[in-house]
Parts: structure tokens; sequence; C-alpha cells
């Protein structure tokens, strides 16, 4: 009979050890996989959940319902309690430690990843979310469409076309098909499939990202021509912008209307490193059209190039001076090349290199001017300078000539400490 009740014992310590080491299941009844029941986890008949947001909401038991559960699910309950209290207090870590396959913890983590903008772990928590939501909890083209978007905001544009593909598969809306349209296009065009960036994004309603995405796309497979048509379709939207004149003049076949675009682009410049950029390119034109323009000449003729004298003179010139200088000379040059041809042609352009010539003698001039200014201005400084360390000197000399001058007197007081006296002596 004792063996018997001990046997019993032992058997009842054995299942209860079974049941404390493994999750406790609650039968999902309308969820059957392959004809199989399947049994999710006992701790979310305490959750509320929103299918649709994947949101979980802990529902804490009554005092009164708490007597009414069995002494082993009491202690689940405490624990599920313990960790939505965690949770409450934004402990996610200790949350997770005590079991890393909860639900409401994993969502919770998934926020707050989110919101610290580290896509890397929102991908793996909503992953192993993905994995272990078997029960269909939430809505699963949701849970598609999150995990969709972290793999794109992770930059894992491979897995993001995967996902992105198989939401707009499912789906006849318009919405949901142009917004996934949109991921598609900027996902091939990062991976630099240009082809499916191009007709994904044309398939979604004219904007900045689409004629960005556009334009590049058809600029780095080469087509020129198309490239041309989405910066002009910019233009007419924003006729003053510095970077959409840049790649009209750059996709333009035609020198002339290339020309025109960079001139308005350096009217729009914001700054001058902007006018610096599309002067570089004015200046490889027009200087081009100068030596076109002299190949009628006979005989030797020196080509007037503004390049040349530019890189000459830089040190003598400001900007806002090199600017109004090229300026004149083109209007200059135009001019010769509209009104002469032949050994006239020949005589207004030397004429020219003779004014520029001249412009050069007298900035050389001003230089020298300056730089006489800045060294007497120099040597005046150093004259100040050497003046003030001289009065410095003097007063010093005064100083130690008085120290010497007046009498000194002596003080002294005895200070007894114990059986020990001390002497104090100051001068004064």
């Amino acid at each position: 009979m004792k063996k018997g009740l001990i046997l019993l014992c032992l058997l009842f310590l054995f299942n209860v050890s079974i049941v404390m080491s493994a999750e406790p299941t609650l039968q999902v009844s309308n969820v059957v996989k392959k004809q199989t029941i399947q049994y999710a986890p006992l701790y979310l008949k305490y959750y509320k959940i929103d299918k649709e947001n994947m949101i979980m909401s802990f529902v804490p038991l009554s005092k009164t319902e708490i007597k009414q559960v069995s002494k082993l699910e009491k202690i689940r309950y405490k624990e599920y309690k313990k960790i939505d209290n965690y949770l409450r207090k934004q402990n996610y870590f200790k949350a997770y430690n005590q079991n890393p396959d909860y639900l409401p913890t994993l969502i919770a983590l998934y926020n707050y990843y989110n919101v610290k903008k580290q896509y890397t772990d929102v991908v793996k928590t909503l992953e192993k979310i993905e994995k272990i939501d078997q029960y269909d909890l939430f809505n699963k083209d949701m849970l598609n469409s999150k995990l969709a978007m972290a793999y794109f905001d992770d930059k894992d544009y491979h897995n993001a076309i995967k996902k992105i593909l198989s939401i707009q598969a499912k789906t006849n809306d318009i919405k949901i098909k142009q917004s996934s349209a949109y991921f598609l296009g900027v996902s091939y065009f990062n991976i630099k499939d240009y082809n499916n960036a191009i007709k994904y994004m044309s398939l979604i309603p004219d904007g900045f990202d689409k004629r960005e995405i556009l334009f590049l796309s058809y600029y780095n497979l080469g087509n020129k021509t198309k490239a041309h048509q989405i910066a002009n379709q910019a233009l007419n939207i924003e006729p003053s912008n510095f970077v959409y004149l840049l790649r009209a003049a750059d996709t333009s076949t035609n020198k002339g209307v290339k020309l025109n675009y960079y001139y308005r682009a350096k009217k729009y410049a914001s700054d001058d490193s902007e006018k610096y950029i599309a002067n570089k390119y004015i200046v490889l034109l027009e200087d081009e059209k100068i030596r076109n323009a002299c190949k009628n000449i006979k005989g030797f003729v020196s080509i007037p190039q503004w390049a040349k004298i530019q890189k000459e003179d830089i040190n003598l010139m400001t900007f806002s001076q090199e600017m109004e200088r090229q300026n004149d000379f083109y209007k200059d040059a135009r001019s010769c090349s509209s009104k002469y041809f032949g050994n006239d042609l020949k005589d207004c352009l030397n004429n020219l290199n003779i004014k520029q010539e001249k412009i050069t003698q007298k900035l050389i001039i001003e230089q020298q001017e300056r730089n006489r200014q800045i060294a007497e201005l120099e040597k005046i400084r150093q004259m100040q300078m050497l003046n003030y360390n001289i009065i410095q000197q003097n007063n010093l000399i005064r100083q130690q000539n008085y120290e010497l001058s007046r009498p000194k007197y002596y003080n002294s007081t005895i200070s007894p400490v114990g059986n020990t006296y001390y002497i104090n002596s100051y001068s004064y």
C-alpha cells in the first residue's frame, strides 16, 4: 500500500514538472492546417487582440476570477502579469529575457526598434512574429506589408521586392497597387535594375520622386533622349531649378540649346559655387564657338580663349570681377564672329586679344599697388609694435628704480605656540 502511494506521488510530481517546463496551450478551434488542430499559448486568453493593427492589450483577472483558477494556472498568470508590468514600464529587454517567444513582448520591441529606426532589428523581430503566429492572430496582409516596409527601410531591397510583389499580386485596390509600384520602382533603382525601375515608376502619378527615378534610370541606361524629356517636364514645373537646368543641358544634343540652359542655370544659381559649376560648361562651349568661327581664316591667327585668360589671371580678380570680365569677353567675341569674316574677323579677334592684354596689365598694376599698400601697412604695424615694446620696457625700468630708491621698513612679531616661539618678519 505504501509503495503504491509513493509511486502515485512520484507520478504526480513527474506530471507537474512536465507541465511547468512547457508553455501551456490553448486550442484555437477555428484554425485547421493540414487537418490538424493548432494550439496557441495559454497566455493569449489574457489578451485582447486587435488583428488588423497588431495590438495586444493585457486583460487582468478580477480578484474573484483569480480565486477560481487552478493553482498551476495562477502561477502562470503571475508570470504573464510580471511580463506585462515590464512592458508597461518599457523594460522590454527584461520582458524578453523572461520569455523570448512572448508575442506581446515582440510587438513592443518591434514598435521600440521602429521608433529608434533600428531597421535590422525591426526585420528580425517581425520575422520572428511571423514565424510564431501560426494561429492567424494577426492579419497576414498587414504583417506582410509591415515586413516589406521593414526590408525597404533596412535597404534589403531584394527581400523588399519579393514581399511587395506578393502583396501586389493579391490585391485589386488601385491605391495599394500604386503605392507598391512606387516602392518597387525605388527598390529596383537601388539594385540598379533600371528597366524595372522605369516600368514601375511609370505606373504612379507624376511627382518629384517619379521624375527623379525616371530621369536617373534613363540617364544610367544611356537613353539621353528620354532623360531630356523628363528634365524638361521637371522644368515646366520649376523653370528656375538649378539642378533641372543642368540636367536639361547635359542631355541636350544641340550645343546652342545646351549653352542656353547653362546660362539660365548660372542666372538662377543660389551661390558662387553653383555659378562656378555652370560657368565651367559655358566656357567650354563658348571657346569652342570661337575656334569654329576661326576655321575659315587663312594664315596664322591668335584665337582668343577665355579659359587661358582665366587660368593666367585667376589671382588678379575677384569672382565677381571674373564674371563681369568674362561676360564682356564673350560679348565682344560674338560681335566679331557675327559681323566679320576672313581677315576682317582676324583683325577683330586680334583687337580683342590686345584689349584683354591691356586689362591684364591694368590688373597687374592694381595688384602691385595693393601689395605695396599691404607692405606699408605691415611696416606701420611693426613700428607700432616696436614703440609699444619700448614703452613697456621703460615703464618696467621706472618701476624698478622706484623700488630701489624708497626706504624699506622691517617688522617682526613673535608668536608663542606651546613651548615654541615663532618669529614672523616682513618688509614694506
